[in-house]
């Protein structure tokens, strides 16, 4: 049995859609090739970081007992830290 020839057209396009749809579900149901970088350490030098602690000042902008007590105490905690050196 013969197509019609005004079914022709129609059919061309169908089987042209199909086609794609069938191309693209192929394409897509094929796995990214994913690249995986891996970086092992094993072994290095940590030194610590040096830091410059500004001296707090009062409002007249002297240094104050006060703020030389709190540029100490943070300077105290950065270094225990082990990553800072504070530098005067």
């Amino acid at each position: 049995m013969k197509m019609p020839t005004v079914l022709q057209p129609i059919f061309s396009r169908c089987l042209v859609i199909v086609m794609f749809l069938t191309a693209g579900l192929a394409l897509a149901s094929v796995d990214d090739a994913t690249a995986q970088l891996r970086i092992e350490i094993t072994e290095g030098q940590v030194a610590p970081t040096p830091i410059a602690i500004a001296e707090f000042t009062g409002p007249d902008g002297n240094v104050t007992e006060v703020g030389r007590q709190l540029t100490q105490i943070i300077s105290d905690d950065l270094e225990s830290s082990g990553l800072f050196s504070a530098k005067a």
